[in-house]
């Protein structure tokens, strides 16, 4: 994916507007692609969207730290932008009390955020850009009971794509 690709990507979700000089905008274009429809989609929960930027702090319980946080909401018909979340419930400090929250938003531990599934998070650190592999959170919660959140290592494959690896290195099941 070419960085032009990459940024109309980014452009349907309004993500492009939270990149800075240290971000990969083909990583965050990739695991976005390969985990939410698209905003066209009448089949998307633009609710049940999530997305973060995080550090990367391997002593925590999904090796990210998130430092923001968004939900979404939707433009038109092919364009979403980011908002702030408005969760009652810090669910994130149930998986890892040593983990810091952002408030009022639940980017790990979608599993009990309310009864409109499906909720997706997506979880990127930075800096990403420059770097070989990174661990990237990705979680999907499609009905009652019924969901997965995962942190993979991602890497940069020799053509300077973003490929998503075998290797979890933490991860929840519900």
């Amino acid at each position: 994916m070419i960085i032009e690709e990459a940024l109309s990507l980014l452009r349907f979700y309004g993500v492009d507007q939270r990149l800075s000089e240290d971000d990969d905008p083909k990583l965050w274009a990739s695991v976005i692609s390969q985990n939410w429809r698209l905003p066209n989609d009448q089949n998307i929960n633009v609710s049940g969207l999530r997305f973060g930027i995080a550090l990367i702090d391997m002593t925590l319980e999904f090796k990210l730290q998130p430092i923001e946080g968004w939900c979404f909401t939707r433009v038109d018909a092919e364009h979403l932008e980011m908002r702030k979340c408005d969760d009652a419930l810090l669910l994130d400090n149930y998986i890892d009390q040593k983990l810091n929250l952002l408030e009022n938003t639940t980017l790990f531990f979608i599993a009990f955020l309310g009864t409109e599934f499906p909720y997706y998070s997506i979880v990127v650190p930075r800096p990403s850009k420059n770097v070989t592999n990174l661990p990237v959170y990705v979680a999907d919660y499609m009905y009652h009971r019924t969901g997965l959140g995962q942190t993979r290592i991602w890497f940069r494959d020799t053509d300077d794509t973003w490929c998503r690896s075998d290797e979890i290195v933490a991860q929840w099941v519900s």
